[in-house]
């Protein structure tokens, strides 16, 4: 099984071209992860090439490694080389897919105010994720980039470019909005089969990314238009982007591992010890671990084995104040815990551990 590389505040994680990682919602992974489960890959193929379980690949909260949702893509690409895999899934794909972008856009004004509403949130979605527009008398570019495109040959650009052009149609009732689509890769089909998707002229081996909308389509009005729902959606959004922001940097779980630390230090593994010591409410201090793919009861539990190890390596703490000292109210009860994350009991472990 592949490593599970979910992002972690405080270390930065380099993928195997050098690229730093960033992270994506799992609303993204889901229906990768659902377009393989109807093609019949397999959950343990799906685990082994993800190094996720399913039930982790879909919690609607969390975030993982962007390389997660490449080598899926990848995996589906070399499994059914004459099928247009991105096309089908985006064909069927629900739009909540693009992580909420597409709640706040169907309630903006005009295009140009839902396009500048993804521009500000795209970090929702990606936390690397960058849009820009480029706007001529000619045309508008709306234009997509990932630093991390080129692991899976374009193929999450090129689904979320799908739905974007499913969603104009069918949700903002704007029909004829694109001129064309630039894409960077070569074509995975028939070129009709792109042109029927997308209902404009595909180019394919280009620059960037990109839906080119035609310059009156931008002030066209949403016929979904509601300026309290749309106001509403962008108070959350700028939470969400804090939020990310804030986990991004490393300054969220640093102040939890802190507080752990802190908390241990006084013989209490507690989330309710933790989350006081950090200042945080319980809520928003499972929000923060889960921003970095991972829990308070993992974090917790990473401290424990940590401080277990240092116990059982002096000759001078037994076992059973090594239990103790780390909140335990058995030495049976440490016992079966050590063993769970070590595979070894603590006598074993101390014996392979201490200087003859």
């Amino acid at each position: 099984m592949v490593e599970n590389r979910t992002f972690r505040a405080g270390d930065v994680d380099v993928m195997s071209d050098g690229l730093e990682s960033g992270t994506v919602h799992l609303t993204a992974m889901s229906t990768i992860v659902a377009y393989a489960l109807s093609r019949g890959v397999t959950a343990a193929d799906i685990t082994e090439t993800t190094g996720f379980e399913l039930a982790t690949l879909g919690d609607p909260d969390a975030r993982v490694s962007d390389d997660v949702a490449h080598r899926l893509w990848n995996m589906l690409v070399a499994a059914f080389p004459d099928v247009p895999v991105t096309l089908e899934a985006a064909k069927a794909a629900p739009f909540s897919t693009l992580g909420g972008l597409t709640h706040g856009m169907q309630y903006a004004s005009t295009l140009r105010e839902a396009v500048a509403f993804s521009k500000r949130n795209a970090g929702v979605l990606a936390d690397r994720l960058e849009l820009t527009v480029d706007e001529s008398e000619s045309e508008v570019r709306v234009i997509s980039v990932h630093p991390a495109d080129k692991l899976d040959d374009g193929c999450m650009a090129e689904m979320c470019t799908c739905l974007v052009a499913r969603f104009f149609r069918e949700v903002l009732g704007l029909k004829n909005a694109l001129l064309r689509v630039d894409l960077t890769h070569a074509p995975r089909g028939p070129h009709y089969d792109y042109e029927a998707h997308f209902l404009c002229p595909v180019h394919f081996r280009k620059d960037a990314n990109a839906l080119v909308v035609r310059p009156e389509m931008l002030d066209a009005p949403i016929r979904m238009a509601d300026p309290t729902l749309f106001s509403f959606v962008e108070r959350h959004f700028e939470i969400l982007r804090f939020q990310i922001e804030t986990a991004r940097s490393g300054h969220g779980l640093q102040t939890l591992r802190r507080a752990i630390t802190d908390s241990a230090a006084a013989g209490a593994y507690q989330i309710d010890a933790v989350v006081s010591r950090a200042g945080l409410s319980r809520r928003n201090a499972q929000r923060l671990a889960a921003a970095h793919g991972t829990t308070l009861i993992a974090l917790i539990e990473e401290s424990r084995q940590k401080n277990a190890e240092a116990f059982l390596s002096d000759s001078s703490v037994s076992v059973e104040m090594a239990a103790s000292l780390l909140g335990y109210s058995d030495d049976r009860a440490f016992r079966r815990a050590f063993k769970r994350w070590t595979g070894q009991t603590p006598s074993s472990f101390r014996k392979s551990n201490l200087s003859p």
